[in-house]
């Protein structure tokens, strides 16, 4: 069945061909050559997602037409469908591969062990996995530079978020300093019962007032540090964003040859699909865990300097 006769590809708008590699979109079902896909990184048409002039609304595609021809049991996996080839369409390339086909390899391990490893969000990660081994190593991942350790605890990257939580922890300790500068000032302030303060702008302006205030030199230093600590946190997640999605690769393939170095005929063990999600996958459990007791531990400290001052 030509699915697509009289069509064009929304990225280029060529007519497609017979034997055209074709990717289509799961939200719409607009059809785009793979490497107009690729290269968009996206459907063209997203915008119209949702309205009425999206593209499988105003050409009334039907996929039931197709999937009757095939067997009833296919699984379809929403993410988006790949087809091979316009006149013998496979309904069972709805991809969990991302850019990659089932049987494609990085570094001898193939696109299913990765995409069963992975997990939740093996389409995206398998796209960016190829792109990594083709282009560049750095790859762009906005939830390791707005989460930062989590993402690592999150994803089982255990040593990368450790490193990250200590990152966290010492560009924290000038602020806590800084903390502790201001709480002595007050603290001192009230002993004399000379503070008046009607305003939070007041009371930064007596802070930072070299002769109101006789630490102005240890709250000015703790600042500074503080103020630098603050680029040092955000460079290294700058770069450990770029970095994350090649290390998770590199994880990915080295905890996946280990587990079939301690598995008997790995390609034959129904045990190996079942190591590969226990191993591999996510845990949210322990990414939380890690996250709360850092968040006590931060207040709890805050609390026992600005205490200590107060008593």
């Amino acid at each position: 069945m030509n699915l697509f006769k009289g069509k064009e590809c929304v990225y280029c708008h060529k007519p497609f061909e017979e034997g055209d590699d074709v990717v289509v979109c799961p939200e719409c079902g607009a059809p785009h050559h793979r490497k107009c896909y690729e290269e968009n990184g996206k459907c063209v048409l997203e915008h119209l997602h949702g309205t009425s002039e999206e593209w499988g609304i105003k050409n009334k595609l039907n996929y039931s037409d197709v999937s009757d021809t095939k067997e009833k049991n296919n699984t379809f996996d929403n993410r988006h469908i790949e087809v091979q080839n316009i006149e013998d369409m496979d309904m069972n390339k709805f991809s969990m591969y991302g850019f990659m086909n089932e049987n494609d390899s990085i570094d001898d391990v193939s696109a299913k062990e990765l995409a069963t490893f992975v997990g939740k969000s093996s389409y995206y990660y398998l796209s960016k996995f190829k792109r990594i081994k083709e282009n560049s190593r750095f790859s762009w991942n906005f939830s390791a530079f707005i989460f930062s350790f989590l993402y690592f605890f999150y994803r089982k990257l255990y040593k990368q978020g450790l490193a990250l939580l200590i990152v966290s922890v010492i560009t924290l300790i000038p602020t806590m300093a800084l903390v502790d500068s201001y709480s002595s000032y007050i603290a001192e302030k009230s002993k004399e019962q000379i503070i008046t303060v009607n305003s939070a702008s007041q009371l930064a302006n007596e802070l930072l007032n070299d002769t109101e205030n006789p630490n102005y030199e240890k709250i000015m230093f703790w600042m500074q540090m503080s103020n630098i600590a603050m680029i040092i946190n955000f460079t290294v997640r700058l770069g450990m964003a770029f970095l994350a999605n090649s290390m998770y690769l590199n994880h990915c393939v080295k905890k996946i040859k280990y587990t079939r170095a301690a598995l008997d005929n790995y390609t034959e063990n129904p045990n190996y699909p079942i190591s590969l999600q226990v191993i591999g996958g996510v845990s949210m459990q322990k990414a939380l865990i890690i996250t709360i007791c850092y968040e006590l531990v931060q207040m709890a400290v805050g609390f026992i300097i600005i205490s200590h001052h107060i008593v």
